[in-house]
């Protein structure tokens, strides 16, 4: 018994020395991961601040206002999903992610909430309280018009997709993009960031959106065309990014 209390005591303070090393290299995988989305989302703060600054028109001290607001939207973003890296991939929240080429692309389901969107979402909610009620309505209507262009401009791309496969009617092509409209999620612009460096890819797309309108030779093509279901969070290349609001990096 007092062999085992002694060998005890001994292996205590070995104990306290690996947990002590081990804690730092903890706070620097974070750290890291931590860095690694700011850069790669400082970007969507640099957009959203020169959308701000076009639309709503703010005065100097708001415009440092809003700077210092995105910046904390941001560094919550990087903080809340920041965790650990393993075997040359990332933990992002709870997805696993690998980085390629500056890119991170999500290996999951596509839903978690690392994606510009939420933090889009999350700049937006702080920047408009800094408005007046007139700056507030020329800011959202100017954001309204941005997610309607968007969502077009991929339901056409991904029925265009549909047409190269399909031969679609004029009738059919009206009847899909109508109710892909009805049906849309914002992850399937993400995934066609990265599906073009493939063929016959599409996101996974509501099967009441498509397969009712089809024939059974267009059903039997349907069928064999691959839906995929992650998402590509890309990096945006800087050098077409409007910086008329200087961020630190």
């Amino acid at each position: 018994m007092k062999t085992l209390l002694l060998l005890t005591m001994c292996l205590m303070p070995l104990a306290s020395s690996v947990l002590a090393e081990e804690a730092p290299n903890e706070d620097a995988q974070k750290a890291e991961q931590r860095e690694l989305i700011r850069k790669m989302f400082l970007p969507v703060l640099q957009v959203e601040l020169s959308q701000f600054k076009r639309v709503g028109r703010p005065s100097d001290e708001v415009l440092q206002q809003a700077i210092d607001q995105g910046q904390k939207a941001l560094t919550e973003f990087a903080d809340k999903h920041a965790t650990d890296k393993q075997n040359g991939q990332i933990m992002l929240g709870n997805v696993r992610a690998m980085v390629a080429n500056g890119n991170v692309i999500q290996m999951g389901d596509g839903q978690n909430e690392l994606s510009r969107d939420v933090l889009e979402v999350g700049i937006r909610q702080r920047l408009k309280p800094l408005l007046d009620d007139e700056q507030k309505k020329r800011y959202q209507a100017e954001l309204d018009q941005l997610e309607d262009y968007k969502r077009d401009s991929v339901i056409d791309f991904i029925v265009n997709i549909l047409d190269e496969q399909l031969n679609l009617t004029a009738e059919q092509h009206e009847k899909i993009t109508k109710k892909l409209r009805e049906t849309w999620k914002s992850n399937w612009e993400a995934q066609l960031q990265l599906l073009p460096n493939f063929e016959r890819y599409l996101p996974t797309l509501p099967a009441e959106s498509v397969r009712p309108y089809l024939n059974d030779d267009q059903l039997h093509i349907f069928s064999d065309i691959r839906q995929l279901n992650f998402t590509a969070h890309m990096q945006i290349n800087n050098q077409f990014i409007i910086k008329d609001v200087e961020l630190e990096n």
